[in-house]
């Protein structure tokens, strides 16, 4: 699949089936989201690789929006190390990328993921940093479930004319 396909046809998939995702998938996975661009290159960016099935149920259980864990091929936690990137801002940003193009692999692989964000203010956080054992400075930004898709999804035009601006924001396309 070429790129531009990827992108205008990945969804997010939350139901999977039974079908083993391999290690070397898995791995193409988190390279790519490796590949992500960084501010000033400084490659904040940590990933957990989690594919046991009682690590997943237990992980599901701490959030009623992430129960479609227990069903998956696994999880990756990307988190950003505040000790190499100090403007928190940036982890975000430099995790979002990476997120983005772990999603646009997996779909390219005819894999199926969703994002879920991991949201400071919320128990989930807690949560999540007690139940991967980070230390204080790994700031957890989102977790991509994935899997063989059990479900499929129509390729949707999310294009909005009125949010393109030219120029300034006053002038529209």
């Amino acid at each position: 699949m070429d790129i531009i396909t990827a992108i205008m046809t990945r969804r997010s998939i939350r139901r999977y089936s039974k079908r083993e995702v391999s290690e070397e998938q898995v791995m193409k996975i988190v390279k790519s989201g490796m590949a992500a661009p960084t501010s000033m290159d400084r490659r904040p960016c940590h990933f957990i690789v989690v594919r046991d099935k009682e690590k997943l149920a237990t992980l599901s259980r701490g959030n009623q929006y992430v129960g479609m864990m227990k069903d998956s091929q696994g999880v990756i936690l990307v988190c950003g190390d505040n000790s190499v990137e100090p403007t928190r801002e940036n982890i975000y940003i430099d995790c979002s990328a990476a997120m983005e193009n772990m999603l646009l692999c997996t779909h390219g692989m005819g894999l199926g993921g969703v994002w879920c964000g991991i949201n400071s203010t919320t128990d989930w956080y807690g949560y999540v940093i007690r139940e991967f054992n980070l230390p204080e400075h790994i700031i957890p930004v989102g977790l991509m479930v994935f899997g063989y898709p059990d479900e499929q999804k129509p390729a949707r035009d999310l294009w909005e004319t009125e949010k393109v601006h030219m120029e300034t924001w006053n002038s529209k396309k």
